[in-house]
């Protein structure tokens, strides 16, 4: 008897083992198409090489120029082919639920209460990290990347205007001009005229 339970323990032990070794040695990766894109774009979302039907949890995280962070989170089960695409894959929980493409990003939450997304900047693009967490090893992070959301275009010139009473930012892009101006309490948001003046 105690022969057997013996043998039981090792075979569970070197399960485990082989599947350890199995994730270890299986290519995992984060595939975003663009590579690079605008705040306004859609962007593709696609996990690959986990093992099948296996579950795990998607973490966005980005910070702001207030030093704000915002995260989102999605948790998926992978294919028979060890695939969680976001276009198609339901999300079954975090800060969304359902198949929502975009959902890691347009669920992007502040961890500090009542700030909104800032960035002062448009001619630097936010950087979103993206990562794959183990939903059965707790903090095992199998895979990530960083992804770019770009407001200006390149070649797109950013130029700060002051005189007197007047501040604004212009926009200069290869073709037409739009310019982003406000005076005393009228604003209007420059990361939308960079977006535009691609």
């Amino acid at each position: 008897m105690w022969l057997m339970l013996g043998y039981r323990f090792l075979l569970f032990k070197i399960g485990r083992f082989v599947k350890s070794e199995i994730m270890s040695v299986r290519a995992i990766a984060v595939h975003m198409s663009p590579v690079h894109s605008y705040f306004d774009e859609p962007v593709q979302v696609i996990v690959r090489g986990l093992l099948p039907k296996q579950t795990v949890t998607l973490i966005a995280r980005l910070k702001d120029d207030k030093a704000i962070i915002f995260q989102s989170s999605a948790v998926h089960q992978a294919t028979e082919n060890g695939e969680v695409d976001l276009n198609c894959s339901p999300s079954l929980g975090g800060t969304y639920t359902g198949v929502e493409p975009m959902g890691l990003f347009w669920s992007l939450t502040p961890l500090a209460t009542h700030h909104k997304l800032t960035r002062w900047d448009a001619s630097r693009p936010l950087l979103v990290d993206i990562e794959v967490v183990s939903n059965e090893r707790a903090g095992l992070v199998l895979a990530k990347m960083t992804h770019q959301r770009r407001f200006m275009k390149e070649g797109v010139q950013r130029v700060v205007v002051t005189d007197g009473g007047l501040r604004g930012t212009l926009f200069i892009p290869p073709g037409d001009l739009y310019c982003d101006l406000y005076l005393i309490k009228i604003i209007i948001n420059k990361n939308q005229f960079a977006l535009i003046s691609r």
